[in-house]
């Protein structure tokens, strides 16, 4: 049996991750690692999640009460507030709802940008438009 392949994904180049240092006292600021752990009021909530079992169901697919919350906080409906699992789920869905591969959509970003751009781009058979970053 063969699967057929989505052909933008087909042809697409294999990810590079950056360097992976060795050291353990290194942040790498351009992964957004932070240099601290997490706060003891987080670890705290973590634990007591895990005691009481709740890291054994899916959570709420449609992320009611953090959009609640983040709604109710900058005074927007929570239909205005998109969640994901991290900023490139997120952009994903972006690029996803709002280019059509095939009516020459193009995405634009600055040079130097996050290189996750031009992968989507890639994947959903759009262009992208490079602008380089003025000099301050």
């Amino acid at each position: 049996m063969t699967i057929a392949v989505n052909p933008l994904v087909k042809a697409m180049h294999a990810y590079v991750p950056g360097e992976q240092p060795k050291e353990t006292d290194v942040v790498k600021l351009n992964t957004n690692e932070a240099p601290y752990g997490p706060a003891p009021e987080v670890v705290a909530a973590v634990m007591t999640a895990t005691g009481n079992n709740l890291f054994n169901k899916y959570p709420d697919p449609a992320c009611s009460e953090l959009r609640g919350a983040i709604a109710a906080r900058y005074g927007i409906s929570a239909d205005e507030v998109i969640c994901g699992n991290g900023s490139d789920e997120t952009l994903r869905m972006v690029v996803h709802a709002f280019t059509r591969p095939g009516e020459d959509d193009t995405i634009a970003v600055t040079n130097p940008t996050y290189t996750l751009y031009g992968t989507l781009a890639e994947m959903y058979g759009v262009r992208v438009e490079n602008h380089p970053a003025a000099a301050p």
